[in-house]
């Protein structure tokens, strides 16, 4: 069996399908919220209400996250 290749967090949240609807209001990218839900349930939030307070407000000056398109090739 073959050891599949690894995956930055990303990358990995980047291949997830947004099932939200096409045109309607979103405010924020699907990767970011699941990005900071992830590193949220990694420092002990574990409730909607503890990452939200933990979560810092985004303003349209904060920087997106790097997509998989936008991020250097790093070789191991």
């Amino acid at each position: 069996m073959e050891t599949p290749t690894p995956m930055s967090l990303m990358s990995c949240l980047f291949l997830v399908d947004d099932p939200r609807r096409a045109g309607y209001a979103r405010r924020h990218d699907l990767q970011e919220i699941l990005t900071i839900a992830v590193c949220a349930v990694l420092c002990d939030m574990n409730t909607f209400e503890e990452v939200a307070f933990w979560a810092p407000p985004r303003s349209d000056t904060t920087p997106k996250p790097p997509t998989p398109r936008s991020m250097p090739l790093i070789s191991p």
